[in-house]
């Protein structure tokens, strides 16, 4: 499982070329006609189809079978671009397919939803200084 992250400033691309993802999404755009919103999809590469992340939109995907996925960037990526919180935290309001996923260190050390929410909008505000 990827865990739930969010960017400032790049656009992510996702395309699943094999087997499916679980996607989760919710706005964190301050001011969005669809802030807070949360929704969720399935890809697969049998009814393939593309889905553009824009900024401010946090996600998380698991694999709910082995696949292959083609991920792009709209921009170089930046670690200072990159927040993260736990994928269960009870506050993004994802009901994720699975209850204990393999996760990288740093996704399974990645503190709450607030925490992450706090960081972006620091992010954004400096970024528009």
């Amino acid at each position: 499982m990827r865990g739930f992250h969010v960017h400032a400033t790049h656009t992510d691309y996702l395309l699943i070329a094999e087997g499916a993802m679980f996607l989760g999404m919710r706005d964190l755009r301050k001011g969005s006609p669809t802030a807070g919103m949360v929704d969720t999809l399935t890809i697969t590469a049998e009814e393939p189809f593309a889905v553009t992340l824009p900024t401010g939109i946090g996600h998380g995907f698991c694999f709910v079978q082995p696949s292959m996925h083609i991920y792009a960037v709209s921009h170089y990526w930046d670690m200072a671009d990159e927040f993260a919180c736990r994928f269960d935290d009870p506050e993004i309001g994802i009901d994720w397919p699975v209850a204990s996923p393999l996760l990288s260190p740093r996704d399974d050390a990645a503190g709450t939803l607030a925490e992450m929410i706090a960081a972006y909008e620091a992010r954004i505000a400096e970024l528009n200084r």
